[in-house]
C-alpha cells in the first residue's frame, strides 16, 4: 500500500511515518514543496547540509571557473565579522 494522507479541515496533512523515517524528519523541521507543471508535487528536507553535499547544486552556467571551498569559507568568515561587528555597534 502507498503511504497516503487525508487533509483536515484546517487543510492540514500528516505525513506518513514511513516517509518521515526514511527522509530523517523530527517535529519542527521545515520542508520544500515544488509543484511540477503536471501537477506532481515533490518534497525536500530542509536539513542543514554540508557545504560539500551542497557542491555543484547550485552551479551557475556563465561561471568558468569552480569555486573553490576555501574561498567559500573565506567569503562566510568575512560576512560573520561585518555582521559581528555591525551588530556591535548599534
Amino acid at each position: 500500500m502507498v503511504p497516503n494522507s487525508t487533509l483536515t479541515k484546517k487543510c492540514q496533512a500528516t505525513i506518513p511515518k514511513k516517509i518521515r523515517s526514511y527522509l530523517g524528519l523530527k517535529p519542527h523541521d521545515k520542508i520544500y514543496f515544488k509543484v511540477s507543471e503536471d501537477r506532481k508535487v515533490y518534497m525536500e528536507s530542509m536539513k542543514k547540509k554540508t557545504i560539500e553535499e551542497l557542491a555543484g547544486k547550485y552551479h551557475h552556467k556563465a561561471r568558468k571557473k569552480a569555486v573553490t571551498i576555501a574561498h567559500m569559507n573565506k567569503a562566510i568568515e568575512i560576512t560573520a565579522a561585518e555582521e559581528w561587528l555591525a551588530s556591535t555597534q548599534t
